[in-house]
C-alpha cells in the first residue's frame, strides 16, 4: 500500500490552487519528480480512444439502429459498423485528432490536478482480428498523451478499457451485447489481453510520466472470482517482466460489483499460490484495487434521498481507509430520489455533493479520477470543465472533517435529513392526509387515467393520494390518531377515484357510488389495503416511514413490476413477501406546500354543527371533499346527506386535506371516543416528556382565537419561564423588566400556566432538553423554520464553511445541535 504520509500535506494544500503566471511549461516539467509519487488527483479522458455515447455523443447522434428513431447506437462496435457502411471512417481519425489536444493537458495542469487516466481499447495497441469493425492500431495517440504529460509534469494511468472479446457485455468495453446471455465470460480472450499489456509495458516502461496501468475495466460479475484473480496475477507478472518496475508503476486491479472483502480474501489465496509456484514471496510490488462509485445507476441509488447519498459517501471513506484503492471513476450525478429541499436547486446540491466526495476520496491511498474531462451533452454532472465554471470545485482543499455516525433506526430520523430537507408540518400520518408513495427505484406512484404507475422522481399533482378510512367498512381507529402497522386504509388518486386491485393490476377507477359505502362488497374489499411496516404491529407510521401495502382482497403486496422490462413502470400486486422491491416510502407534502396551516381536526363520525357559510374564495372548488360540500347560503351537510357532484380535486400547490373546514370525511363507522389530555410534564425536571402524547393525542389549535378558547383547566401544565417576553404574555405572571444574565436557564420554581400545547412547546425547556425533544424539530412552523435556516444560500455557505463555529449557527433557535459535515472550504 502506497504511503500517503510524506507528500500528503503538500498535495492537499496545493491540489486545487490554479497555476500562477510564473507556472510556465518549463516550471511544470520540473515538478515531475515531486508529484511522481503523490496520489493521483485527475480526470479520465473518456470518449477519446474508446468511444462511448456519453462523451462522444456528437459522433453517435446522427445514427440509429435499424429504421427506428428511438433506438440510438450504444457502443463503438455499432458506430464503426455504421461508418464502414457509409465509407466514413475518416470521422474517427478526425475525432482522435481534435477531441483531446495538448491544450487540454495544459488546462488540466493549470487547474492543479496531477494526473490523467487514458482509457483505450485493445485495437489501439494491436489492431483487430477477423470481422471486428474497430479502427486500429493507433499507438501514436497514446504516444502523444505520454509525451504531453512528461512535458507538463502530469502522471498517466494507462487503462485497458476494452479487452479482446470483451470483459463484459456492456458498452464501456467497446461492444454492447444483448440479449443477456449472448456474451459469455469465456469470450474474454485472456491471452490476447496479456499480449496487449506486454506491448504497453515495453513501450512506456522508461517514461517517468506513466505511473500506473489498469489491466482491464469493469469486469463482469459473471466472471468466476477464481478465474478473474488468476488473470490478475498473470497480468501483474506480465507487466513486471516487461519493464514496469514494482517501485515506480502501480498495477491497478478493478473490483467491480463485488464485495471488496470477498475479493481481497480470494486475491490473498492467489498471491500465496503464485508465491509457492515461484518458491518464495511473490514480488508483485505496488498494486491497488480500483472502484467506480456512481450514485445514479441502479435502483439502489435511485431510492435514496440527498442526505442518504452523503451518508453513502461517508461509508465509502471508511472503506478507503482499509484497503489500497483508487477511485477510478465518479461523477456528480444523483439518483431520482435526491430532490431539492432547503438547497433549492440541483446546482447547490451538486456543489455540496462535489465537496463531500472530494473530502472522502482524499482518504484513497492511490487517489481518484473524475469521469470525465469533457462531456458537453452530459452537463456539469459528467463534465469537469462545466462543473468548474459552475463553481462546484473548491479553490483549495483541506483535510476532511469528521462527521458523526448516522443514528440507528431506533434513534429516529437522521439529523442530516433535517438540515438538507424541508420536513412536513407534522410528521404523523393520519386519515385525511395527502401523501406521496416513493417506490424502491426512486419513482413516485402516479395516476394517469385508470393506470397506476411509478415513472417520475418528482412530486406533483399526479403523484398525490389521499388516505381514507377503509372504504365500505370500519376504519378501526379514530382520525385523531396516527396510523400504525395493521391499520386498514383506502387510497384516492387525484382523479377522485379509489385505487384497487383487479387481478394483479393496480388501477384507480372506482367511484364511491360503485363501491357502495357501508356494504361488504367484493370490490370494496379489493380497494382496502393493510398497512404493514418493518417494525411490526403497533409501529407508528410517520413521514418517510417504510411501509408495505397489502391488498385485503388478494392478500398480495403492491410494487412496481420491475421483473418485466417492457412494463416495469406498472404497479401490480402479485407478491406475498415484504421485500426490498415491495417497500414504499410514505411522504407528506412539505410544510411550504400547505397553505394555510392545517386547522383543528374534526370528528369522522359526527357531523359538524351547522354554521353560516362564508363567501366562496377565488380558486376554491365548489366542493372540496368526497364526504361533504358547502354552497353559498347553506350550512354544512349532515352525516346522512350525499352530493354526487362532489369531487376530489387535489391541487399540487395546496394538497387537499379531507379534515379541513371545506372537506368533511365520508360517513364511516369510526370510534371517536374523546381522548384525554396529555399529562402535565415539567420540562427541565427528571421526567421525560411524553412525545407520543404531545404529538398524537392533543391536536394543536391553529389560530390565536381558538387557542384562547381552548385554554382551560384540563390543559394546565407546569412550565419554566425561559424568556421574559414569553412570560409577559402569560396572564397573572410577573416578570422583571430586564432579562437576567441567566435568562435562558430554567428557573428553580415552576409556574402554572394555562396555555395550549403549541405555546407550551415554544416556551418549555432550554438547550439541555433538546436531546429529548429533537423529534419536535420537524414540527416548527414554516415562518419559524425560515428564521432558523436563513434560506438556501445561507445554508449552503454554512455547509461549506471552513469555520467550525459556523455549524453552530445552524442550531440557532429551536434546532438541535447538528453533526459537522465533512466538506472542504
Amino acid at each position: 500500500k502506497r504511503s500517503k504520509l510524506q507528500d500528503w500535506p503538500t498535495a492537499m494544500s496545493s491540489q486545487f490552487e490554479p497555476a500562477s503566471a510564473a507556472d510556465s511549461v518549463e516550471n511544470a516539467s520540473r515538478k515531475a519528480d515531486r508529484v511522481a509519487r503523490a496520489p493521483w488527483r485527475g480526470v479520465s479522458l473518456g470518449g477519446w480512444l474508446l468511444l462511448e455515447p456519453g462523451p462522444s455523443r456528437n459522433l453517435f447522434a446522427p445514427f440509429r439502429r435499424g429504421s427506428t428513431p428511438a433506438n440510438p447506437l450504444l457502443c463503438e462496435w455499432d458506430l464503426m459498423m455504421a461508418l464502414r457502411e457509409q465509407g466514413a471512417t475518416d470521422k474517427i481519425e478526425s475525432h482522435r485528432e481534435t477531441f483531446i489536444t495538448r491544450t487540454d493537458f495544459e488546462r488540466i495542469a493549470q487547474l492543479g490536478m496531477n494526473a490523467v487516466r487514458v482509457p483505450f481499447g485493445y485495437w489501439i495497441v494491436m489492431g483487430t482480428k477477423g470481422p471486428e469493425p474497430y479502427l486500429g492500431p493507433a499507438l501514436e495517440y497514446l504516444d502523444r498523451a505520454v509525451q504531453w504529460a512528461e512535458e507538463l509534469g502530469l502522471q498517466v494511468l494507462l487503462d485497458l478499457h476494452g479487452a479482446p472479446g470483451g470483459e463484459s457485455a456492456e458498452a464501456p468495453c467497446g461492444r454492447h451485447q444483448r440479449p443477456l446471455g449472448l456474451w459469455r465470460w469465456r469470450h474474454w480472450r485472456f491471452k490476447e489481453s496479456l499480449e496487449a499489456l506486454g506491448i504497453i509495458a515495453r513501450r512506456y516502461c522508461n517514461s517517468p510520466a506513466v505511473t500506473g496501468v489498469a489491466v482491464c475495466n469493469e469486469p463482469s460479475p459473471h466472471v468466476p472470482l477464481g478465474a478473474l484473480c488468476n488473470f490478475y496475477g498473470r497480468a501483474v507478472a506480465t507487466l513486471r517482466e516487461n519493464g514496469m518496475h514494482q517501485d515506480r508503476v502501480t498495477v491497478v486491479l478493478p473490483v467491480f460489483q463485488r464485495s471488496m472483502k470477498t475479493f481481497i480474501k480470494r486475491w490473498d489465496t492467489t498471491v500465496r499460490q503464485i508465491s509457492r509456484a515461484k518458491g518464495g514471496d511473490a514480488e508483485l510490488g505496488d498494486i491497488c484495487f480500483e472502484v467506480h462509485w456512481y450514485h445514479c445507476f441502479e435502483n439502489e441509488w435511485h431510492g435514496r434521498t440527498f442526505a442518504q447519498h452523503l451518508r453513502a459517501v461517508q461509508e465509502h471513506a471508511q472503506e478507503l481507509r482499509n484497503f489500497p484503492i483508487v477511485v477510478g471513476e465518479w461523477s456528480l450525478a444523483l439518483g431520482r430520489g435526491a430532490q431539492p429541499g432547503l438547497l433549492t436547486t440541483h446546482a447547490e446540491m451538486r456543489k455540496v455533493f462535489a465537496h463531500a466526495q472530494l473530502a472522502a476520496y482524499s482518504e484513497a491511498s492511490h487517489g481518484w479520477f473524475f469521469w470525465s474531462w469533457s462531456d458537453l451533452g452530459g452537463g456539469a454532472d459528467w463534465d469537469w470543465q462545466l462543473a468548474q465554471r459552475e463553481g462546484c470545485w473548491p479553490t483549495t482543499f483541506e483535510p476532511p472533517r469528521s462527521i458523526g455516525e448516522p443514528p440507528s433506526r431506533a434513534e429516529g430520523a437522521d439529523l442530516l435529513e433535517l438540515v438538507l430537507d424541508v420536513p412536513a408540518c407534522n410528521p404523523c400520518i393520519r386519515y385525511g392526509d395527502t401523501i406521496y408513495l416513493r417506490a424502491f427505484n426512486g419513482s413516485y406512484l402516479d395516476v394517469e387515467g385508470p393506470n397506476v404507475r411509478a415513472r417520475y422522481g418528482d412530486r406533483g399533482q399526479w403523484q398525490q393520494f389521499v388516505l381514507w378510512p377503509a372504504v365500505g367498512g370500519k376504519a378501526g381507529r379514530a382520525s385523531s390518531h396516527s396510523l400504525r402497522d395493521s391499520d386498514v386504509v383506502s387510497l384516492v388518486g387525484h382523479t377522485g377515484l379509489f385505487v384497487g386491485v383487479d387481478g394483479v393490476r393496480v388501477e384507480a377507477r372506482w367511484s364511491k357510488k360503485e363501491l357502495e359505502l357501508g356494504e361488504e362488497t367484493e370490490m370494496a374489499v379489493k380497494c382496502r389495503f393493510l398497512l404493514r411496516t418493518e417494525g411490526g404491529k403497533g409501529t407508528m407510521v410517520r413521514h418517510r416511514s417504510a411501509i408495505f401495502l397489502q391488498n385485503c382482497g388478494t392478500e398480495l403486496v403492491l410494487a412496481p413490476n420491475e421483473g418485466e422490462p417492457a412494463a416495469r413502470s406498472d404497479v401490480v400486486a402479485k407478491w406475498r413477501d415484504l421485500g426490498v422491491w415491495q417497500r414504499l416510502i410514505i411522504e407528506k407534502p412539505l410544510c411550504s406546500s400547505v397553505q394555510p396551516p392545517r386547522p383543528r381536526r374534526r370528528s369522522l363520525a359526527l357531523a359538524p354543527t351547522a354554521r353560516p357559510s362564508r363567501p366562496s374564495k377565488a380558486g376554491r372548488a365548489s366542493s372540496s371533499g368526497p364526504g361533504g360540500s358547502r354552497q353559498d347560503g347553506q350550512a354544512v351537510q349532515s352525516k346522512g346527506a350525499e352530493d354526487e357532484s362532489r369531487s376530489l380535486a387535489v391541487s399540487a400547490q395546496t394538497p387537499l386535506r379531507l379534515n379541513s373546514p371545506d372537506a368533511v370525511l365520508p360517513c364511516c363507522d369510526v370510534d371517536v371516543t374523546p381522548q384525554p389530555s396529555s399529562p402535565a410534564h415539567t420540562l427541565g425536571g427528571a421526567s421525560a416528556p411524553n412525545l407520543e402524547a404531545s404529538v398524537i393525542e392533543i391536536e394543536p389549535c391553529s389560530t390565536p382565537r381558538r387557542r384562547k378558547s381552548t385554554s382551560d383547566a384540563e390543559n394546565e401544565v407546569e412550565l419554566m419561564a425561559v424568556t421574559p417576553s414569553k412570560a409577559k404574555s402569560m396572564a397573572g405572571v410577573e416578570v422583571p423588566a430586564k432579562p437576567s444574565p441567566d435568562a435562558r436557564t430554567p428557573r428553580a420554581t415552576p409556574m402554572t400556566v394555562s396555555t395550549p400545547l403549541r405555546r407550551r412547546r415554544s416556551v418549555g425547556g432550554g438547550s439541555a432538553e433538546w436531546d429529548e425533544l429533537a423529534e419536535l424539530a420537524s414540527l416548527t412552523t414554516p415562518s419559524r423554520r425560515r428564521r432558523i435556516s436563513g434560506g438556501p444560500q445561507e445554508l449552503l455557505s454554512l455547509l461549506l464553511s471552513p469555520d467550525p463555529s459556523a455549524q453552530g449557527r445552524l442550531s440557532a433557535g429551536a434546532q438541535p445541535q447538528l453533526p459537522r459535515l465533512p466538506f472542504p472550504s
